[in-house]
């Protein structure tokens, strides 16, 4: 598969390697340091490039969106015709300046703002309430538990494309509905802070247990 990354930080960058390390193709693309580029292109052995969004927008099957929440405004509108019929999987959260509340939140989401962006796109949401030292550790694995990652969207192949890879990233995929559950999922990114806040070490992460 054909993976565009669009924001190649902690999050983007870390998820891009582990893609490229399970045999998919991937593009890096939006940090302001190229030289962090050629480094995660490098570390990829051979299944990665590096160039521009719209590069990268053009390349990608799939595309990951991992970028700060406040550049998805000046962002999305020069992507969107690159984007079209394409499966976005957005990993923001739509956070306040400082960090410390949800800028959209209730009564909407960001993964729904983002799919009101890209009218021509399927928007899943994803990747955004783990934290990054999960994806950057050798194995996701907790113990002999294999963690939970959530997923939503409306486009049902769309999400069959994205529990894929949320497989092959080595979580198990547990899909909660439409895009509209956004609303549920990116509060859970600021459970995660708050927890993080109390004193507890990062290697947590979210599960869902089945009986």
């Amino acid at each position: 598969m054909k993976i565009a990354i669009i924001g190649s930080g902690n999050i983007g960058g870390s998820l891009g390697l582990i893609w490229a390390k399970a045999g998919h193709q991937v593009m890096f693309s939006g940090s302001r340091h190229p030289e962090k580029l050629d480094s995660l292109v490098a570390k990829a052995t051979g299944n990665a490039t590096a160039g521009s969004p719209f590069q990268a927008c053009q390349f990608g099957d799939v595309i990951l969106l991992a970028v700060p929440w406040p550049e998805v405004d000046q962002l999305l509108p020069a992507l969107e015709e690159s984007l079209e019929d394409k499966t976005v999987i957005d990993a923001t959260n739509p956070l306040t300046p400082d960090f410390i509340d949800l800028a959209i939140g209730l009564s909407d989401s960001g993964g729904e703002t983002v799919a009101r962006r890209l009218p021509g796109s399927n928007v899943v949401k994803a990747f955004n309430s783990v934290g990054a030292n999960i994806f950057q550790s050798e194995s996701r694995m907790f113990g002999d538990q294999v963690p939970s990652l959530f997923f939503c969207g409306n486009d049902p192949a769309a999400k069959q494309v994205v529990a894929t890879l949320i497989s092959d990233a080595g979580f198990d995929p547990v899909d909660v509905g439409g895009i509209r559950s956004s609303r549920f999922l990116e509060p859970l990114e600021q459970l995660w802070v708050e927890i993080l806040k109390s004193g507890i070490q990062q290697e947590f992460i979210f599960s869902l247990l089945r009986r």
